[in-house]
């Protein structure tokens, strides 16, 4: 408290004005208080002011998303996590898609999401493309958190195969019978199949 080992904050700082900023992200290292000395026109202060710096974390915990989107390639459905122990700094969440769990290449997912409201949708048919993790930042008034919170990302493909129908209405132009698949290798996010007739392997015009 009495300014060892001290490093300006910013340049010098005329009388009228009180307060000095920085920009976020400064490396706290070994510095214990900040301290605000006075200055005449003879000489500095050899006692300052003082304050005990805290520092403040707040990032969110136990990010979870699961792809509800069942094709190849295309993710959705809700990114969610828990709040900070304390989040009386944070003035809002924001979460991207990002091609490292640093999140790199990030790619914000819809808007920024209000303190206490916990999870943001993502839309059905997202292309997953190079993304890998989701990630989210807690953001205070002054800046966007360094160092976010990240999940991998998990295509989830729910396709089915050996689709087959065995027709055993014996009518010329009329079909009957049972349409048959095997499951998916991976059915949880599964709630139901639907079948149609199609004018074609990709469905469509399907009834």
């Amino acid at each position: 408290s009495t300014g060892t080992s001290r490093s300006q904050i910013g340049s010098d700082v005329s009388v009228g004005t009180n307060v000095a900023a920085f920009a976020a992200d400064f490396a706290r290292a070994s510095h214990s208080h900040v301290v605000v000395y006075a200055e005449s026109s003879l000489a500095e202060q050899t006692t300052p002011a003082s304050h005990e710096l805290t520092d403040t974390a707040a990032s969110v915990s136990s990010v979870s998303f699961v792809d509800r989107d069942l094709d190849a390639g295309e993710m959705g459905g809700d990114l969610t996590w828990a709040p900070p122990g304390s989040a009386a700094a944070v003035d809002e969440y924001r979460a991207y898609f990002a091609t490292s769990a640093a999140g790199a290449g990030r790619s914000l997912i819809g808007s920024a999401v209000t303190v206490g409201t916990n999870v943001v949708a993502v839309a059905a048919e997202t292309a997953v493309g190079s993304f890998t993790h989701a990630v989210v930042y807690a953001k205070s008034s002054l800046d966007e958190q360094t160092t976010p919170v990240a999940v991998a990302v998990v295509d989830m493909d729910a396709t089915v195969f050996w689709v087959h129908l065995a027709d055993k209405d014996l009518d010329a132009t009329e079909l009957g019978g049972d349409v048959t698949w095997s499951p998916p290798g991976d059915a949880s996010a599964v709630a139901l199949y639907r079948a149609f007739f199609a004018t074609s392997s990709t469905g469509t015009s399907r009834s």
